[in-house]
């Protein structure tokens, strides 16, 4: 799954489309993609951050490419760059579904609301920065233990 299913339309237009489907989401959008998440009981195992439109390359930092994204992406203060990434713990033995989707969508704001682009990214590459999600809407139970 790339998006709940109600996500509003407008946001779901403002997103980055990459090649493969997934989305970029604005980080003005965070809130209510999450929101649309909750309404829908799909839960969020992570995030990552993406320069759009951009592509690795490593001698002289990201470089332009309309409809690619790049993961790796020169912070403020570094001379290394730096990955962004999120994951949340798996769900707990007695935790319901309704509770793991809560829970993984209150990680993963607080998470992806971290990382604040004015604060860690020089000028030129905040305009491109988005968030991908990663989503899943099905319950999968443990596997069962011989016992």
């Amino acid at each position: 799954m790339l998006a709940p299913p109600s996500l509003p339309a407008a946001l779901l237009a403002r997103a980055f489309h990459a090649p493969n489907g997934e989305l970029g989401i604005r980080r003005e959008d965070v809130e209510p993609f999450l929101a649309a998440c909750a309404l829908d009981g799909v839960a969020v195992l992570g995030c990552e951050a993406w320069l759009i439109d951009h592509r690795a390359h490593f001698s002289d930092g990201p470089i332009p490419s309309p409809g690619e994204w790049c993961g790796i992406m020169a912070v403020n203060g570094s001379d290394i760059p730096a990955v962004f990434t999120s994951t949340v713990s798996d769900s707990r033995i007695n935790e319901s579904w309704v509770e793991f989707v809560a829970r993984s969508i209150a990680e993963v704001r607080a998470a992806a609301l971290s990382f604040d682009p004015n604060n860690e990214l020089a000028p030129k590459w905040r305009p491109y920065f988005r968030l991908n999600f990663m989503l899943d809407a099905e319950h999968r139970a443990p596997p069962f233990a011989a016992g």
